[in-house]
């Protein structure tokens, strides 16, 4: 990192922090997207008695899942699966945050669209550092626009639309993290 020497603040992180990255947790729906449909985003589990393909992962974590903003039935983008954290994707995404405990902070990235988006999406309740987390959002909403010219929005969840079973609300409602945001990227970067 070329401040590491420059900037106390990032040497201390860098120091002091374990940064881990993983850059995707459904394989097999990503390679789809590149092969049959680029805006393809359940994973490509089969599912009995269906022959409609995948679940959407982001709607399968054990957090108030099939409580709304998600589908029952197999063939919607939104299906959340036979049971919550039905799919070894989400199992072992919980897994991984249980065992690594505690962490402090994450990033559920997507890849459509120009949101930031924080907890909750199943409540309109603000969660425990919901002033925290708005002012990252609106801090890196106001970059995106300084630096790319891009317009981020910066929003809680449910105020885009109703959505349980997701992963940054599974992040902090259990507690495994502080800072927990989704972030859909533009096309463009």
């Amino acid at each position: 990192c070329e401040n590491y020497k420059r900037d106390a603040t990032v040497k201390r992180l860098l120091d002091e922090l374990e940064f881990v990255f993983v850059p995707f947790v459904n394989p097999d729906g990503y390679t789809y997207t590149w092969s049959v449909d680029r805006l393809w985003r359940k994973n490509r589990s089969k599912n009995q008695g269906s022959s409609c393909r995948g679940v959407d992962l982001n709607r399968n974590y054990d957090d108030h899942w099939a409580q709304g903003g998600s589908s029952s039935n197999p063939c919607s983008e939104t299906y959340h699966g036979p049971s919550a954290a039905s799919e070894p994707e989400a199992q072992n995404t919980q897994n991984y945050f249980k065992l690594m405990a505690p962490i402090i902070g994450g990033i559920d990235w997507h890849s459509f669209s120009q949101l930031i988006l924080r907890p909750y999406g199943w409540t309109r309740q603000d969660c425990p550092n919901e002033a925290q987390l708005e002012a990252l959002g609106d801090e890196m909403s106001n970059r995106a626009k300084q630096i790319h010219g891009l317009t981020y929005t910066s929003e809680k969840s449910i105020d885009l639309y109703a959505t349980t079973g997701t992963a940054s609300d599974w992040y902090t409602h259990t507690h495994i993290l502080s800072l927990s945001l989704s972030l859909s990227l533009s096309l463009s970067l």
